[in-house]
């Protein structure tokens, strides 16, 4: 991180496809078939960095939650990214509170052990209004 002495050596990805790499917008790569996922320019652009993504396409936020958290701690992530909920989103009896509590305990857990976690919202898209 820019302004900070911290030095990052290992790396977890959680997720969904959206991590994994699915219609990241490479043109070069054909995302269906063998995506490669926005974190993996991360095995490259940072020598030595330790990366592991544990992303599984078409999770939901307790699948996550539940599968994905279990082998984080024992990889020592200095930085951890995790990115999901749209999923639980398509879903017809979506329930904001109970996606957001999965995902708020996998944040928790995971800056508890002294990761430094970071996320990002989707575009307002007609579908995420609801």
């Amino acid at each position: 991180m820019p302004g900070t002495d911290a030095t990052y050596r290992r790396y977890v990805t959680l997720g969904d496809s959206r991590t994994e790499g699915l219609g990241d917008g490479d043109d070069t790569v054909a995302c269906a078939a063998s995506p490669t996922g926005w974190p993996s320019t991360s095995r490259t652009a940072v020598p030595g960095l330790r990366y592991t993504d544990l992303a599984v396409r078409g999770r939901l936020a307790a699948q996550i939650h539940a599968e994905q958290l279990a082998p984080a701690p024992a990889l020592r992530p200095d930085v951890a990214t995790v990115v999901a909920g749209v999923n639980d989103l398509l879903r017809p009896r979506f329930d904001a509170g109970h996606a957001a509590g999965h995902l708020e305990a996998v944040f928790a857990a995971l800056t508890a052990q002294g990761a430094h976690v970071a996320t990002f919202t989707f575009p307002t898209s007609p579908v995420s209004r609801r």
